[in-house]
């Protein structure tokens, strides 16, 4: 009754997970999200029918149709997800997605193992030793496989990264992939179920671990998507975007602002307007991405010939202003080598 009560569990974490995964693809339409999605999906029905071949184990025999069709779906479960799970990850680490035709050959060839594995020594009463190791031991292998080369993907592709969230995610596979191989070693018999006492529901505290990283994860790279938003909203509302100087309305707001500021200490300031002579013609000859290359190179020159502290900025059109704080004369201004 323990063993199905965890594997409930189990089931009804990975499900939770899968619909977590799923709706932050939609968000986001990452396509690693999807086949993690998957991945726990596959996780989850293996775990649903894991439970229904142990609760037919004292009334049908190993052989009967239905405890075989419920340990190869149980096979199936746990290939698929190691399958889904290297697959995201590859969709990570590449940017690209597997093809369509190379997946259904994959997925094939995986459902006709677990097929092998449900129906191998089936029929002998006496190798339940060998089907231990092939249905439990061999699976989990293949599965401890996985998480850790899914862990140790994200621990390299993340590991100049900002954010903590995949390292957290990274961690947990692999401390999931760990736990797998305890369980092959289990199946193997080279370590006793006593050796290792208290990994019963370890599993949920790890597919939990998965779930909680994920999200932090997730929730980070939302919080950098509206941080880069908000900053090119603010490019968009204060610099011009062929420039990058200020625009119109930073310059004279900084120019109030200097204004303001140096009033009383009576500091003076030279203020220089520049425009550039016959630059329709260029645009008229030229066209407009020849124009906006020469408006480019305009300010270009201009940053590089003012001092630190001045302000350069563009009006519109072919029109530059400056702000040259600390210059006392006209003369001084026309010093500037533009």
């Amino acid at each position: 009754m323990l063993a199905i009560l965890g594997l409930g569990a189990q089931s009804l974490f990975a499900a939770l997970l899968a619909l977590l995964l799923r709706r932050f693809y939609r968000l986001h339409r990452r396509p690693y999200l999807l086949d993690w999605s998957h991945a726990w999906w596959a996780f989850c029905i293996g775990q649903a029918a894991s439970i229904y071949g142990l609760a037919l184990r004292g009334t049908l025999a190993p052989e009967h149709w239905s405890r075989l069709l419920a340990t190869a779906i149980s096979q199936a479960g746990g290939y698929l997800h190691a399958a889904g799970l290297l697959a995201g990850t590859y969709a990570i680490s590449t940017g690209r997605t597997l093809r369509p035709r190379t997946r259904a050959v994959v997925l094939g060839l995986l459902s006709l193992v677990a097929v092998a594995t449900a129906f191998a020594w089936a029929f002998d009463p006496s190798a339940s030793a060998e089907r231990l190791l092939l249905r439990v031991g061999i699976r989990a292998l293949v599965l401890a496989a996985a998480l850790i080369g899914t862990g140790i993907a994200m621990w390299r592709f993340h590991r100049r990264s900002t954010i903590t969230g995949p390292r957290f995610v990274g961690l947990s596979f692999l401390l999931f992939g760990v736990y797998q191989s305890l369980i092959f070693a289990i199946a193997a018999r080279w370590l006793s179920v006593r050796q290792v006492a208290g990994l019963g529901y370890v599993d949920l505290v790890l597919i939990g671990m998965i779930g909680l990283s994920t999200v932090v994860w997730l929730l980070e790279e939302e919080h950098l998507r509206l941080t880069d938003a908000s900053r090119q909203i603010e490019q968009l509302a204060f610099f011009d975007m062929v420039t990058g100087l200020p625009n119109r309305k930073l310059f004279l707001d900084r120019l109030r602002q200097f204004v303001e500021r140096d009033d009383s200490a009576r500091q003076t300031a030279a203020l220089v307007f520049l425009d550039l002579d016959h630059f329709k013609r260029v645009n008229d000859s030229y066209g407009h991405e020849i124009g906006d290359q020469v408006l480019a190179a305009v300010a270009d020159r201009l940053l590089h010939s003012v001092r630190e502290g001045d302000l350069v900025g563009r009006l519109g059109g072919d029109e530059f202003t400056l702000l040259l704080p600390g210059t006392g004369s006209a003369p001084d201004a026309n010093l500037i080598p533009v």
